[in-house]
């Protein structure tokens, strides 16, 4: 058997015809570490990425610049462009809050998602596998806004997120997290189909279980 981690991957050696017969997708999981607290009166973006060109944490910015309401935007990651962000941020306007938390371990980052409410995980990279960042920010039901590249639409959809296009334009995307705002999405009913997507479909118990069975052929 070969497994691939997304649908996107098995679709794409599908497409190569590269033994197409033993391709099995299997979700990488996350285990349940708890649930992110909601408070619908604040509005917080959180990223987590290294800090380097293709993840366009930049772009993060311009959109910010677009945004007429009180956010606060945190960033976990560190990498090679953080000064020239840092200095990009600081033109920021004044309803942006904004801070780079640089490399945070996972203990420190569950902590965090189990104690400040987090209303949107917000991921602009231009390529990607399966972001694991994004499956565990659904594992705590925050909400998903990303780019569609790789296989991150195995894991953002209607159910849990707005999946946007690999090349976007800064001030549309402005305008769907202040729709986001507003809608229905950022809301406690949806935060619990989030993280009830996540359950089915990438919780390490069930995942991992399902995999020693496929390659134990028990």
């Amino acid at each position: 058997k070969i497994f691939s981690v997304s649908k996107a991957g098995k679709d794409y050696l599908v497409k190569k015809n590269l033994f197409p017969e033993k391709l099995v997708v299997n979700y990488s999981g996350l285990y349940d570490k708890g649930e992110n607290p909601f408070d619908k009166n604040t509005f917080t973006i959180v990223s987590v990425s290294n800090i380097i060109p293709l993840k366009r944490v930049d772009k993060i910015i311009e959109i910010l610049h677009y945004i007429d309401f009180q956010v606060t935007w945190i960033h976990f990651g560190e990498g090679s462009i953080k000064d020239q962000l840092i200095a990009d941020a600081k033109a920021l306007p004044g309803n942006i809050s904004w801070k780079f938390n640089g490399q945070t371990s996972q203990d420190e980052l569950n902590t965090f998602y189990s104690t400040h409410s987090v209303n949107l995980f917000l991921h602009l990279s231009e390529t990607e596998g399966l972001p694991l960042a994004i499956v565990e920010a659904l594992s705590y039901r925050i909400p998903e806004m990303a780019c569609d590249v790789g296989g991150v639409g195995d894991a953002v959809n209607a159910q849990t997120g707005i999946l946007l296009p690999e090349q976007f334009d800064v001030q549309q995307v402005a305008n769907k997290i202040s729709n986001f705002k507003a809608g229905s999405m950022n809301d406690m009913e949806f935060r619990k189909g989030v993280r009830a997507f996540w359950k089915a479909n990438f919780d390490a118990e069930k995942n991992y279980d399902f995999f020693y069975k496929e390659i134990s052929g028990n």
